[in-house]
């Protein structure tokens, strides 16, 4: 069935597109915005997808406000790329007559490490002087929106994979630090779920059930890729955080893949 509900995706890269493809898939129109228009990007227009230029490196900066027009914008550039005043920009420009949810793609990396659990209510876990708060309040603080913010671990699958990460033998640092992974399926889901959700004003950190140690993690992929074991600092400082899935699993009612299995189910040994 046809979806009316139009969506507009600020960033159509290794997350975005197939946040974009999914929604196409549920009967939603997708607006996407790429730094550049390729010529593969005018074929995946014609599966649906509507891509617009929208550059923040670009002086002077240019908007198409067709863009805006949509009821839920998804914010999805790294924030290293996002420019704080241009950001406003697009914002400032956004008809909250039209536009009515902002559902911006963060990440975990907002957190200290605090050798402990991290929850969204953990203000005091927050580093305060990061672009990553910055960022997160500049859209909150478009109050006349819904505003949702997804803090993303880090995000793992489809080609992108942790033991591919560390080559053995190198010598990781760290090796009671804890993982916080996401696969990029899972996260996929739960932008659609809030799409579709009521929720509102509302903050949710993304992330796996799993949070072994990187010493764990690496010795039993190797030990399942039958790589050699990778070899560890011992005698580095442990730092880490263990990032909190409750309130999500809770909200949508969520079960996140196997962080093992699931690697071996993607990318499975030859």
């Amino acid at each position: 069935m046809k979806n009316n509900r139009s969506i507009s995706i600020l960033g159509c890269g290794w997350l975005g597109l197939p946040v974009a493809e999914k929604l196409i898939q549920k009967g939603y129109p997708v607006k996407a915005s790429k730094t550049k228009i390729s010529e593969k990007d005018s074929l995946l227009h014609s599966s649906g997808i509507q891509f617009y230029p929208i550059n923040f490196q670009d002086e002077p900066f240019v908007l198409n406000p067709d863009f805006l027009a949509s009821e839920t914008l998804i914010i999805s550039i790294p924030t290293s790329a996002i420019h704080l005043e241009k950001l406003k920009t697009l914002l400032e420009s956004a008809d909250s007559a039209v536009l009515k949810k902002i559902i911006l793609i963060s990440s975990t990396g907002i957190y200290k490490e605090t050798n402990n659990f991290v929850s969204e209510n953990d203000e005091d876990a927050i580093l305060t002087e990061s672009k990553l708060n910055e960022v997160e309040k500049l859209v909150k603080s478009f109050n006349r929106f819904n505003v949702i913010v997804l803090r993303m671990a880090g995000l793992i699958g489809f080609g992108r994979y942790p033991h591919k990460f560390s080559k053995s033998p190198k010598v990781l640092a760290n090796p009671n630090g804890r993982i916080n992974f996401i696969y990029l399926e899972d996260a996929v889901k739960l932008i659609q779920k809030v799409v579709e959700s009521d929720a509102k004003n509302e903050t949710f950190n993304c992330c796996s059930n799993e949070h072994p140690t990187k010493k764990e993690f690496y010795t039993e992929l190797a030990k399942r890729y039958k790589k050699e074991l990778p070899k560890f600092d011992d005698i580095s400082t442990d730092s880490f955080k263990i990032v909190s899935n409750q309130k999500i699993k809770t909200h949508f009612d969520f079960e996140f893949q196997n962080l093992y299995d699931s690697i071996l189910e993607f990318d499975p040994v030859n």
